[in-house]
């Protein structure tokens, strides 16, 4: 009886995560800007609409997080852009420190690189 239970329970979940994606794909094609979220491990690309409590009250699928963002994760989608995190030396210190992602040329200019300093690519 317990094993009906659950099986009912289970079905009645993925009735509602069903209906949720379908509200969530219908807004999106009716063009209304979906919010897009980290969580978790900080690298999963989200994108919804609702609440945002694990996941989105009415969650995106995976499909339209690629179609939008050529990834799920944001590293991976970072690196698309042709952006890196470097691990930058203080030569005459020898501390290091690791940027958010940029591109090379951007750390250049920002960072004011010079001789006093190296970087590397950090990953």
């Amino acid at each position: 009886m317990k094993a009906i239970h659950n099986a009912q329970k289970e079905l009645d979940n993925l009735k509602i995560q069903i209906m949720n994606y379908d509200v969530a794909l219908e807004k999106y094609s009716k063009g209304i800007e979906p919010s897009v979220s980290t969580f978790i491990d900080e690298d999963t690309i989200l994108l919804g609409y609702g609440e945002l409590d694990y996941d989105f009250e009415f969650p995106l699928p995976k499909n339209i997080i690629i179609k939008e963002y050529g990834t799920t994760s944001w590293n991976e989608y970072f690196k698309l852009k042709g952006l890196n995190k470097y691990l930058i030396t203080n030569l005459e210190t020898e501390e290091q420190s690791i940027s958010p992602y940029l591109s090379e040329r951007d750390l250049i200019e920002s960072m004011m690189i010079n001789e006093g300093f190296k970087y590397e690519l950090f990953d």
